[in-house]
């Protein structure tokens, strides 16, 4: 072979290898900002850890070649499903709340974006909210774990009850 066919050869497997190579942005992934997740995925899924005793913001939005098709598809709170409708034409109002938070979309048409307000949790018991998003390839998650604020009656013991330090 001669050195120009060797050279033409090199170049075509090398553009064959950057075509079969994935482009990012064919694929669709959350883009979650506001918080610090504990773990994420490649496809933007976090599970994500908030105190008990402040509000918790963040927003949400989609990024790739099918950001459009992203949507907030259902809300469990402690395994549990919440109903709710995707508003119509009116996005003044959240689409839904409760005593742990609230979710509304800040744009009105796609590609959405979400703001997840999360309320402190006075109650007793610690909250795991799922928040699950829909795309053209699958669904995603941001999953939210809220510890429980013990009541103050709970920690008053007399002082005959407490534990003796060892050292």
């Amino acid at each position: 072979m001669t050195r120009y066919s060797l050279m033409m050869m090199a170049a075509l497997v090398m553009l064959l290898l950057q075509a079969c190579q994935p482009n990012v942005d064919d694929y669709t992934y959350l883009v979650v900002e506001g918080v610090t997740p504990a773990r994420t995925w490649s496809d933007g899924s976090c599970e994500v850890a908030v105190v008990a005793d402040s509000i918790t913001e963040f927003i949400v939005s989609g990024k790739g070649l099918h950001d459009s098709n992203i949507t907030l598809e259902s809300i469990q709170i402690n395994g549990n499903p919440l109903h709710f409708e995707v508003p119509g034409d009116s996005l003044s109002s959240p689409i839904v709340r409760g005593e742990w938070g609230e979710v509304e979309y800040l744009t009105p048409t796609p590609p959405y974006t979400l703001r997840f307000r999360i309320e402190p949790n006075p109650g007793p018991q610690a909250r795991t909210i799922n928040f699950i998003f829909g795309n053209m390839h699958g669904y995603s998650y941001v999953t939210i774990f809220q510890p429980a604020m013990l009541p103050v009656s709970s920690i008053d013991t007399p002082n005959d009850a407490l534990p003796v330090s060892l050292f």
